[in-house]
This record gives structure tokens, sequence and C-alpha cells, in this order.
């Protein structure tokens, strides 16, 4: 018992169970790879909220479908467009700073949405 309640403890002090699943989770993944996950997420998330991407589009026709729709969101969509495309077919690699970018970009539309 004591060493459930230590163990408890511990979690609860470094910042709960979703901090230690997030490491868990992107243990040994490159920020490329993050940033592809994270926009799976995204279209998940809006897809979900009623914004549908068809079978036949591609992200980029999506967001620029959508963009007509949420104009307050042209820039948001533009950035996270650009960075995917980048890390998605760029044969540059990302750093954590993109990462940070581009998942605070998306939480951005999350909360608008």
């Amino acid at each position: 018992m004591l060493l459930i309640a230590v163990a408890a403890y511990l979690i609860y002090r470094r910042g709960g169970m979703g901090d230690i699943w997030h490491r868990v989770r992107y243990y040994g993944a490159t920020p490329n790879q993050r940033v592809v996950r994270e926009m799976d997420k995204l279209l998940s998330f809006l897809k979900r909220r009623g914004l549908k991407r068809e079978s036949h589009e591609t992200i980029r026709e999506t967001f620029s479908r959508w963009t007509g729709t949420f104009s307050s969101l042209r820039s948001d969509f533009d950035g996270i467009l650009a960075t995917f495309e980048q890390v998605r077919y760029g044969h540059q690699t990302a750093d954590d700073r993109v990462l940070q970018e581009f998942t605070a970009a998306a939480a951005k539309i999350r909360k608008a949405l």
C-alpha cells in the first residue's frame, strides 16, 4: 500500500498521468513525426466538429475550402498547412520550436471552433 501511495504522489507531483502518457506515446518520435500525428489529430477533431474532408481532396484543397467558411482563421490554417507540407514532404527536419508553434496554432483553431 505504501508503494502505491508513493507512486500516486509522484505521479501527482510530476504533472499527472497525461504527462506520463504523452512521454510514453511520443518516446523516440522525431519532431517531424509528431507534427504529422498532430495534423491527424487536428483533422479528426475538425471532422467531429462537422468540417469534413472529401476523399478526393488534398489537405491543401480542404483547408482552402475551410478558410472560405472561417476567414478569421485563415492565417492559422495557412501557417499549419505550410508547416505540415514542409515537414511531411520537405527534406528538412523540424525542431522542437517548430513543433511547439504547430501545436499552439492547432490549439488556437480548436478553441476557435
